[in-house]
């Protein structure tokens, strides 16, 4: 009121001559209201504007609080992090099960991993169990033929030979030797399954050379056996598991027979 009071009066004095007659042009009361009205509109946005001011300065103060004690630099850090950080970005996004499946995705790739290396390791013993387990039912094979074959006085030089035809028909089976032929079929002896001894004294029929020649017949001293001559010759490279020599002394034997 006091603004408007004194305006009000320097517009009077504006115009008047100084000494109560008019000098200048009539201002009447409406021109003044219009005036005054235009002044309050001005004053009532500038105090508007204060108040706007105040309230944000207010609202900035308030908001500085929660920032005191706080180190700048620290602050700035922390938020270059999470913004580098893909998780924690999505934390503050609050894309919660986002950040969930990823870190499961995370876990179970790495499960996967130690789940291959685990199986690349047990396919590797599992190989070598199978390997030795091979191994071991051969020496049982090797073993058993090589004691049977010497029980039943067969060339000693001939044992590597029986045992790799050993090899081919004796299979360990629940710990025990069981002989199978060519088809698989588990070969008969005289009282069931064939015996180990039976299969050795069949090879004299196939495979003659693999035991001493007998020479009861037609021998002269020292206990029926023939101690000199050919019999004796092709007996040592039987022995000595030269077939081509045991064939040469039977030619020449018989040739001698013939005469």
């Amino acid at each position: 009121m006091k603004f408007r009071n004194q305006f009000l009066k320097y517009k009077l004095n504006m115009n008047s001559d100084g000494n109560g007659g008019g000098g200048g042009a009539t201002v009447t009361v409406e021109d003044l209201q219009k005036q005054l009205s235009a002044v309050n509109d001005s004053l009532a946005k500038i105090e508007a504007k204060k108040t706007e001011l105040l309230n944000e300065n207010k609202t900035l103060k308030e908001s500085m609080k929660t920032w005191e004690g706080l180190d700048p630099n620290q602050v700035r850090s922390l938020i270059e992090k999470v913004n580098g950080d893909e998780e924690l970005k999505l934390i503050t996004e609050g894309k919660y099960e986002d950040v969930i499946k990823k870190r499961t995705e995370k876990v179970e790739a790495g499960f996967k991993a130690q789940l291959n290396t685990a199986q690349g390791e047990l396919e590797k013993y599992k190989n070598e169990y199978e390997k030795a387990n091979s191994t071991i039912k051969k020496l049982l094979v090797d073993t058993a033929v090589t004691t049977e074959f010497v029980k039943l006085k067969g060339v000693e030089s001939a044992v590597p030979d029986v045992v790799f035809r050993a090899q081919q028909v004796w299979h360990i089976e629940n710990g025990e030797p069981v002989p199978r032929d060519r088809e698989g079929q588990i070969m008969q002896g005289k009282n069931g399954v064939m015996t180990m001894p039976e299969w050795i004294e069949s090879l004299r029929q196939t495979a003659p050379h693999l035991f001493p020649e007998s020479t009861n017949a037609g021998a002269t001293g020292n206990n029926g056996q023939n101690a000199s001559g050919i019999d004796a010759k092709i007996s040592a490279a039987r022995k000595a598991g030269n077939l081509n020599e045991v064939r040469r002394l039977k030619e020449i034997k018989n040739k001698g027979q013939n005469k």
